[in-house]
This record gives C-alpha cells, structure tokens and sequence, in this order.
C-alpha cells in the first residue's frame, strides 16, 4: 500500500475506560471471497535467533512469532486500532490501578487445552522474569486471577502505553508451566496459541508452519500453512519471487524494489529507523567530541536521497515519528551538517587518525549502502574509516559483547507506544553503545506512570533532548518498509509496525 500517514489519536487512552472488542476486527474486511487452503512461501531476510519472545532480538523472529503466539490484543496492520486477541474485553477500576481482561471462552492452545488466567500470569512471570524486555513490565506490580476467564493487572500507576505492548508478540502467552514441558524443551517447539503452530525447522534455511486446528478464530486462518525460507541473499530473493517460488519477500531492499516491478511492491513508512551507532563505552569514541563530529560530518539529506532510493525520510528522532506519543526536541537538529565544526571537534579531541570500524549487516542492503555512503563524510572531517560487513547474527552477538565502534542499524518498533522503543534501549544498554542510560530509564519511568498524551509527550522529548547532547545513536533515516507480494496473495497489507499476522490472508486461484 501507499504511505500510510497514522490518524493521531492516542491508542492507549483506550484503557482509561472499558472497552468490548469486537469479534472480527475492520481491518480484516476484503472485496475478495476468501477461500482456504494452500500454503504460503514467505523470504525472510536472515534467520530467527530464538523461539523465545523475550531472548529474541531479530525482526525475522518477530515475523515468524506473529503467526504462532498470540496474544491479549492485537494491533491492526496501520497502527491505529486494538482488536480482540485471547481476551474478549478489558476494563479499569475508578483509580486506574486495576487493568481486567476478560479471556474469550474459545482461547485455546495448540494442544487443545483452554487457555486460562493461570496461563496469563504465568507468561507475566517470564516477561517480567529473566527477559531482555522486562523493562517493559515495570508498571505492573503483580497479577491476579480471580476465576480460570479473568485476569487482573495490578499497576503501581495508570499506564497509558501497557495495552500497546500487550498486543505484541513480547506479550506473547504461553502455557502454565510450559504445559509440562522443561523450558528447554518448550522453546525448542513451542504449545501457542497462534493461529499456526511449527510443523517442522531446518535452522537457517527454512521453517514449516501449519496451521493450527484449535486457533480462537473460527473458520481461520484461510491458509493450510506457511513456509519461511531464509535467503540472505536479494538476487537470490528476486530471482526465486520471479520464478514463483516465494509469493511474498519480507523487507525488500531499497535498490533492488524497482526489479520487482511496480504492481509487485507495496510499502508503508514504518516504525524502523537506519541508526549510525556510536560506542560511547570505550576506545577514541568515548570523546564526545568524535561523536558530535561524526554526526556533524553526515551529508544527510544526501544520504536519504541517494542512500534509500525514494523509500525513506530525513529522521528526526531516536523514538520513531509514527509511533504516538513521540515527539523531537526543539534543539534536535539531527540533518544538520558542518564539515568545519567537525574538523575543529576532531582536532580538538586529540584524535590522531588511528583506524575506526564501522560495520553494518553484510544480509541487509540498505544498512551496508549507508555505511558506504557514510564512509567518505567520515573520512572528509579527519576520521579513518574501515567498513567492516558481517551476518545479522554475528554482528547481534559482537553489538551484545559491546565488540563495535561505529555500526549502521535498523531498529524496529514493535508497538504503538514510545515505551516500546525505549525499554529495548534501556535493556540493550542505549542500543548497544554503552551511553548512560539513566535519563532513557527517567523517560521510560515517566511514560509508564503517565496518564495522558501531554506526559509522554514529555517524557519522550526529554529522552530525544538527552540523546542529542549524547550523541551516540544518531537516526539517520526513518525508513519505508518495502514488500514484494504474489498476485495470487490476497488480503496483505505493509505494517507500520514491521510484523503481521497471516490469519486472513489467503491463496486466490
């Protein structure tokens, strides 16, 4: 679809009152009889790193978890609306302290048993537990279950952002002492409740979905299964979606789209934004001066119009500009470019020109063409740059150990909420660069305690103000996300929020 522009109204407002979700959301309705049967051949760009939601770091994992998880809520493909998931409905007490989800009776697991408030409070305790994301959670101080259909949240203050992270597939909800299992075993193949479960796995290369006969939705999905293929490479990708091999490429380079052709592509400006990282721990960098020189020697109107092929926007601020509730800084002048300043901030630094890395995914195009494109700015303010191309896994692992100096990377919102963005920097020690992260903690805090839009507002410019004085996750572009669909696929539509779930779409003849 076109560039989806958001209404700007806050989802989580929603919460402040009761709300009944409708059984069949309205962004399900197509012109198209839909018919079942068939299985779908979706590209992924690089392989899933865990079957775990809250281990998981990877988009791809995120795609594929969509299809087998599911969750309280769900979040329509524009971003804009909550739909029903495994709860029928919610409500808030008169002090906003209590959130109550009411299960739908026809929440099942895989396995056939009945998913209970039990299982909810048992899948809090891993969000909350030992979890990358359990930043996310903070607002929750415990979790009550008054009877086997309803599942009370008890928060330590009104959380204007918490059911936009209950509608993603961190939140996913699993059984009750994994229905048995070791964790061990659970996360090898998980009991869900998504509307596909995991059929078979060759790591790395391909992942067999079909589709699960107790899913809450009656009559869904349309689809008899899904095959992910892992295929790194985009000529590899086109050459296979042209031969009919693979009806739908997930993140479609910027500069190979137009191969596709134009009937074959559809793209939405998403929550994703291309970062230059910045390792604000250790080495030369930890100057700041380097750093603002660095971003002060990016040329980057010319990056977005040469680096991103017309599938991007000059980025403003860390917390996308789509997700509601973010807002930049006044001072937050990201596009600006002084190549004299720069020059002055290196010499002043003492930085004598020992060689500085900077790496990029050598499986995601537009990271390593940023990354090419930025060296000769780099280089143009006194800085000597070597690019350094790895696989998204390797990179992830050298980004968690802290083994970088510069990267270029996408970073993917999850939820409608700034919260989302900035529980990931908090969990993963300010994306990764080792900056303080106390004010990114401040910010987050503030959000979850908010009970309006003005107050995260607020506390998301405050955050963005303090990212700008750092200078160590610097946005470059917020990105379109670009797909290539079959025509023979009906009912997809690009999501703002980088994953769907494939419960309604479906095979024409």
């Amino acid at each position: 679809m076109a560039v989806t522009a958001l209404r700007r109204h806050f989802i989580g407002l929603a919460m402040l009152c009761s709300s009944v979700l409708a059984g069949t959301p309205v962004w399900a309705e197509e012109a198209d009889i839909p018919r079942q049967g068939g299985t779908l051949h979706i590209a992924l760009t690089n392989e899933t790193d865990s079957w775990n939601p809250q281990k998981a770091v990877q988009t791809a994992s995120y795609q594929v978890f969509t299809q087998v998880y599911g969750t309280l809520l769900r979040t329509s493909p524009d971003g804009r609306d909550l739909g029903p998931g495994l709860a029928q409905s919610y409500s808030y007490d008169e002090s906003k302290s209590h959130l109550t989800f009411k299960l739908s009776p026809k929440a099942t697991f895989s396995n056939g048993t009945a998913v209970t408030s039990a299982d909810v409070k048992f899948s809090y305790s891993l969000w909350a537990g030992d979890s990358l994301y359990a930043q996310y959670y903070s607002s929750i101080k415990s979790v009550e279950t008054p009877d086997p259909s309803t599942v009370v949240f008890i928060l330590s203050a009104p959380d204007v952002t918490l059911l936009n992270i209950l509608a993603s597939a961190n939140a996913a909800i699993v059984p009750k002492d994994f229905g048995g299992l070791s964790a061990a075993d659970f996360w090898q193949r998980p009991i869900s409740a998504g509307p596909f479960v995991i059929d078979a796995e060759s790591k790395g290369q391909t992942i067999s979905l079909k589709r699960n006969p107790h899913y809450y939705e009656p009559g869904l999905p349309y689809l008899d299964g899904i095959e992910y293929l892992v295929v790194p490479d985009e000529n590899q990708r086109l050459l296979q979606y042209q031969n009919g091999d693979i009806d739908i490429v997930n993140s479609v380079d910027v500069g190979a789209a137009a191969q596709y052709g134009p009937d074959a592509t559809v793209s939405a400006l998403s929550a994703t934004v291309n970062f230059l990282l910045i390792q604000a721990g250790s080495g030369p960098l930890a100057d700041v001066r380097l750093r603002k020189a660095a971003t002060l020697a990016i040329k980057h109107a010319d990056l977005v119009a040469g680096g991103y092929s017309g599938q991007a926007q000059q980025a403003v601020s860390v917390i996308p500009q789509v997700v509601t509730g973010a807002r930049t800084c006044g001072e937050c002048d990201w596009g600006r470019t002084d190549l004299d300043e720069a020059k002055r901030l290196v010499a002043e630094a003492g930085y004598k020109g020992q060689p500085l890395s900077l790496a990029a995914p050598s499986d995601a195009g537009p990271e390593l063409l940023a990354a090419q494109a930025i060296k000769p700015m780099l280089e143009a303010a006194g800085f000597s740059i070597n690019i350094e191309a790895a696989p998204s896994l390797v990179l992830a692992d050298r980004l968690e150990k802290g083994d970088f100096q510069m990267v270029v990377l996408n970073v993917s919102s999850q939820a409608n909420t700034p919260s989302d963005m900035l529980g990931f920097i908090v969990s993963t020690g300010y994306l990764y660069t080792r900056a303080d992260t106390a004010k990114a903690v401040a910010a987050l805090q503030a959000i979850q305690s908010a009970d309006d839009r003005g107050k995260v507002e607020a506390a998301s410019m405050a955050f963005e103000a303090d990212a700008y004085a750092t200078h160590s996750t610097v946005p470059l572009a917020a990105l379109n996300d670009i797909y290539a669909v079959s025509a023979r696929v009906r009912g997809f539509q690009a999501p703002v929020f980088a994953t769907y779930v494939a419960d309604r779409l479906w095979i024409s003849q």
